[in-house]
């Protein structure tokens, strides 16, 4: 008989939100605010905070967010996505009223929460702090704790104050067990977290993040009939040469189905000119964007057919799903995403689980940062139309590196290097059988050091690595046996 363990309450998600008002079916989200917090070290690890664009705030009296502020021009979409990895991290959720703030994840923009919660104005506190019994507020813990706190009414400061909370209880281990219905271990002094096992795994914790609405129930089956059969669209913004009517009946004489709002179906968004909200939580929920002439292209030629799709499935980068981000200079993000798919490629709009490749232009979002933090393949446009141009990554191909001088080794790249820059460096290491990856791991067997390395330099050493300087690199490369 096996036993399950229960999940590490190593990691919290710290989480306050302002709102528009009470109710989530009414009101929209105005203002996340999120810390991950360490409990074995009480200390804060990160922390982001973000406006949502609204048009009105019944409650900025209470909150003092004006719409305006909301609407200026923020990265709220990358901030959203930042917000998404640290959830991958955490293990349980904790807000100061869980009641309130748990019923606006799942609906537009904040993802649904799979963490369980813990609520603090509830939670079981040592009674010799003198709080009364049943509700607390947040002030009068903050006092008891010796916490100070600011008259702002903002999400973030509210997540900090209830941070330095945590780090000053004194049993904290006990209090989350309490708070979650779990026995405390037998022992003195204050409670181990240990026993509850191990630190949650990273594909354990790419699991936590649901899509909008997502349920997990078995949905209905849809026409098989057309090359746009079982694919949700949503139109959005002026299309040049067709109007909604005509887009809509278009798609649905394909086999698709369009509907006016993005949900948990849906699987494109069609964006013509001066495009609306659904843009940016299409972008929040990884849906697939087409412009006008991508969907033309699909009508057209039926691209998504099951013949199509079979034939995508033998092309050289069948398997592999690509994210772009930045400008590219020779293709829009269109072009770039028709061309990957027609050699077999999946393009989406946010990095996941299944992401493989992430294609990096001029000003990269944060895609860049989570991107690296999940040790994804990064190329530069130059390394994409090498790809798509003589199919590199080809079985073929993969087996002819597989014999090439640095067959076998896996190398990364840190800090600028004088005569190569890291798609060049990449590309010709790839091209002599290595492979290239964009962080430290136990499969990575040389690092390549330019000037003013990072931290994986250190790592490195730590590992006992190969370590080249960039000379040596071009040695290896120029005059190792073929």
């Amino acid at each position: 008989m096996t036993t399950t363990r229960p999940p590490s309450l190593e990691t919290l998600l710290i989480l306050d939100l302002e709102t528009t008002g009470l109710s989530p079916e009414q009101h929209r989200c105005i203002e996340l605010g999120a810390v991950l917090f360490s409990v074995s070290l009480r200390t804060t690890l990160s922390q982001v905070s973000t406006l949502f664009p609204v048009d009105r705030n019944p409650a900025q009296w209470i909150n003092r967010i004006s719409p305006e502020a909301s609407q200026r021009p923020q990265p709220w979409q990358q901030t959203l996505e930042l917000f998404q990895v640290m959830v991958q991290y955490a293990d349980v959720a904790v807000a100061h009223n869980v009641s309130f703030d748990r019923r606006w994840f799942g609906r537009p923009p904040l993802p649904a929460l799979t963490l369980p919660w813990v609520c603090t104005c509830r939670a079981p506190w040592p009674s010799q702090l003198g709080l009364r019994t049943g509700r607390v507020s947040l002030k009068d813990l903050a006092r008891a704790h010796g916490v100070r706190i600011g008259n702002g009414h903002r999400a973030l400061a509210d997540c900090a104050v209830l941070a330095q909370i945590l780090a000053r209880c004194h049993d904290l281990e006990a209090l989350l067990l309490a708070s979650l219905g779990r026995p405390k271990p037998h022992g003195q002094g204050r409670t181990s977290l240990a026993p509850l096992g191990k630190t949650t795994t990273n594909q354990a914790r790419r699991k936590r993040i649901q899509p909008l609405g997502s349920s997990g129930a078995e949905q209905k089956t849809p026409s098989s009939a057309g090359p746009l059969a079982g694919q949700t669209f949503v139109l959005t913004g002026t299309l040049a040469s067709l109007s909604r009517a005509e887009a809509q009946q278009r798609i649905e004489a394909a086999g698709g189905t369009v509907t006016s709002s993005v949900s948990k179906k849906t699987t494109h968004l069609v964006v013509g000119a001066n495009p609306g909200s659904k843009l940016a939580i299409a972008r929040a929920f990884g849906l697939v964007i087409l412009d006008e002439a991508a969907l033309l292209q699909r009508l057209d030629h039926g691209s998504t057919s099951p013949r199509s799709i079979h034939k995508r499935s033998q092309g050289p980068l069948a398997g592999q799903t690509f994210v772009l981000t930045g400008t590219l200079a020779s293709l829009s993000h269109a072009e770039a995403q028709q061309r990957i798919e027609a050699a077999g490629g999946t393009v989406t709009s946010s990095v996941s689980k299944k992401t493989t490749h992430l294609v990096v232009g001029a000003n990269p979002g944060s895609k860049l940062t989570v991107a690296r933090a999940f040790g994804l393949m990064i190329l530069d446009e130059a390394a994409l139309l090498q790809r798509l141009d003589h199919g590199s990554t080809s079985p073929r191909s993969i087996h002819k590196r597989s014999q090439g001088p640095l067959a076998g080794q896996t190398f990364v790249l840190t800090g600028t290097l004088a005569s190569l820059s890291h798609a060049e460096a990449q590309q010709r290491i790839e091209a002599a059988g290595g492979t290239v990856t964009s962080s430290v791991s136990k499969k990575t067997t040389h690092l390549v050091v330019g000037a003013n390395p990072g931290s994986k330099l250190t790592v490195a050493r730590a590992f006992g690595l190969v370590i080249l300087d960039e000379a040596a690199l071009l040695q290896h490369l120029e005059s190792a046996p073929t």
